[in-house]
């Protein structure tokens, strides 16, 4: 999945420094656009986890 980031005055790169700070690794793939994947091992909570992760650094 990729996701594009919209939150004024923030780049890919500054979302990549937040989320990998809280142990969440995703992959720039443009300026403002990032990728993650998921694997079988990740589970649910691994999931819900990264969304709020976002939701608290983007919120």
């Amino acid at each position: 999945m990729s996701i594009e980031v919209v939150k004024e005055g923030w780049n890919a790169d500054q979302l990549i420094e937040k989320l990998k700070a809280n142990d969440v690794y995703v992959k720039k793939i443009g300026l403002k656009k990032v990728r993650m994947v998921t694997h079988y091992q990740v589970s649910r909570q691994d999931i819900d986890k990264v969304l709020k992760q976002f939701q608290f650094i983007l919120g």
